[in-house]
């Protein structure tokens, strides 16, 4: 949640909702709990956000915010270099990664009973594919698919670590994927 000030209330609000969201999906997302965590009032909740239908909507597009610059941010000199680099990124069982990854799953998840949130996913899809594609142009013929399917199975393989895959089987997949790629595109 880079987008506020460090230490700032809001940012650590966003921490808080991010961390809780992870932990207990979209109930655990209460004013008294969010305030208790992130060391506020539930007052200054409120002010931040306005309502709690909105909390989910912020963590959304922060989320989202740092999943786009992820993406942009994975350079490469070939097509190979870049999609070993994509899944040094993203493939990784850490801390960290889990508590994006969970939250971001319930978000998505929420996102299917709730219009509004499910425009913003389809927003934030269409960036990251548009990131993704841009990348792969320089190298193949029909970057748009090769990007939903590279982001697809970004999807699949992070949901197995998630749910307790093998980190390192989930990598082998990857560098099989990879193998397949590059042996079909010569």
């Amino acid at each position: 949640m880079n987008n506020a000030p460090l230490g700032s209330k809001q940012d650590r609000l966003l921490n808080a909702g991010l961390h809780l969201l992870a932990e207990g999906g979209i109930p655990a997302l209460t004013a008294g709990r969010l305030a208790q965590t992130a060391g506020v009032s539930k007052s200054l909740v409120f002010h931040h956000f306005g309502t709690m239908d909105e909390v989910p909507r912020q963590l959304l597009v922060a989320l989202g915010q740092e999943l786009v610059e992820a993406f942009r941010s994975v350079q490469g000199d070939n097509l190979k270099d870049y999609l070993n680099r994509l899944g040094q990124t993203f493939l990784v069982a850490d801390r960290t990664q889990e508590v994006f990854d969970r939250a971001l799953f319930h978000l998505i998840q929420q996102a299917l009973a709730e219009p509004s949130l499910l425009a913003l996913v389809q927003h934030l899809t269409a960036e990251v594919l548009t990131e993704v594609a841009g990348r792969l142009k320089p190298w193949v013929e029909d970057p748009i698919s090769l990007a939903h399917v590279l982001t697809s199975l970004l999807d699949g393989l992070g949901t197995e670590i998630l749910t307790g895959g093998d980190p390192v089987q989930v990598r082998r997949a990857w560098a099989c994927w990879e193998s397949l790629v590059l042996g079909g595109l010569t």
